[in-house]
């Protein structure tokens, strides 16, 4: 859970809005800090990319302050810090989850017997993207690229930097399994989480395909089965999008990494 700002906070002590033209970078990074957000997800909270904030508070300290708009911006942040900014991927299971998903059966060796076959970083760092995907979807973040991904994992010191960031393509290929092989055994319908992780561009590795065919057959019926898988060749953008928010508005999340990983001790 964030912190709550406290009235010593400087950026929210100010009252009238020409005090806005003084904010400096530091006072940015503490109110990121009480905010407890990595810079990344302080960029993303902005809707801004992670360059961009480290770029835009690199040329407030040779200036010597920030934006007005900027400093407003995350005094804005700061006012509605009671909702989730920043919360951790490992607490994820306490988001929605009730226990009831799958009447709180586990099945952690889906998840294990993939990560034994895939082995080394990829199985490592599966657990923890997994838990920040679920997060993401089930606070309503949206879609993530994967360098953001691949930056707050860093930042949360849950791995160690690798690239190039589409070295992730494996262990979110290994959550995809693991997730048609959960939905196979439980007869339940689990949309691939990994299809909201993005290149550059904002759509998906091409590698995904493969599997999203997989799910297509496992769980929709034909004729329209046909014409999905069909539609990943011809209008490609369309039917990602359409598989994007089904996993984004999928309300089981914390109970898939419950039923996958275990309970947290």
């Amino acid at each position: 859970m964030p912190k709550t700002a406290t009235p010593t906070l400087k950026i929210r002590a100010l009252s009238h809005v020409d005090q806005f033209d003084d904010v400096t970078a530091d006072d940015i990074e503490e109110a990121r800090q009480s905010l407890s957000l990595t810079p990344s997800e302080m960029a993303a909270a902005l809707d801004w990319s992670a360059r961009k904030y480290s770029r835009v508070l690199d040329a407030a300290r040779e200036t010597e302050a920030v934006s007005r708009d900027f400093a407003l911006a995350v005094r804005g942040l700061v006012e509605v810090s009671g909702e989730r900014y920043g919360k951790p991927a490992d607490v994820v299971d306490d988001v929605v989850d009730d226990g009831e998903f799958l009447d709180g059966r586990t099945f952690e060796t889906i998840f294990r017997d993939h990560c034994d076959a895939e082995g080394g970083w990829s199985a490592e760092v599966a657990p923890h993207l997994l838990r920040l995907l679920a997060e993401r979807a089930a606070l309503g973040a949206g879609s993530i690229s994967y360098g953001e991904a691949a930056t707050t994992l860093e930042e949360r010191g849950l791995t160690h930097r690798v690239w190039p960031r589409t070295a992730y393509g494996r262990p979110l290929g290994l959550i995809c399994k693991a997730l048609l092989d959960l939905g196979e055994k439980t007869g339940a319908r689990i949309p691939l989480i990994s299809v909201i992780v993005t290149k550059a561009g904002g759509d998906p590795s091409d590698g995904i395909d493969g599997l999203l065919k997989a799910y297509l057959k496992l769980h929709v019926s034909k004729p329209l089965r046909e014409e999905k898988i069909a539609r990943l060749r011809t209008d490609r953008a369309a039917i990602i999008q359409e598989l994007q928010n089904e996993a984004l508005q999928y309300r089981h999340w914390p109970g898939v990494v419950r039923a996958l990983l275990g309970q947290k001790k």
